[in-house]
């Protein structure tokens, strides 16, 4: 029972799907699809401009003197994979 939990809660990170306690794959993207596919999933025009133009600062020591300088708080943005900046 517990190995198909574990099966079941790992399936869908693995790209498949539980029907009981067997799991099933996903099938695979044909390559001809793969550009419009990724197409429509990428960010599109200045969705993320906003992001860009914020002066992140990947080190919380430098951070914290810069907000002491200026006297501003510190806005600390974490992720689920905890890579906010996309360095992963």
């Amino acid at each position: 029972m517990m190995i198909a939990l574990l099966l079941a809660l790992s399936a869908p990170a693995i790209g498949g799907r539980v029907e009981g306690a067997l799991l099933i794959q996903a099938p695979d993207i044909p390559t001809e699809k793969l550009d419009v596919l990724h197409a429509l999933i990428k960010p599109q025009g200045t969705e993320f401009a906003w992001y860009e133009e914020i002066p992140w600062l990947l080190s919380v020591q430098e951070a914290r003197e810069k907000a002491a300088r200026e006297d501003k708080p510190i806005v600390v943005w974490c992720s689920a994979d905890g890579q906010p900046c996309g360095a992963t």
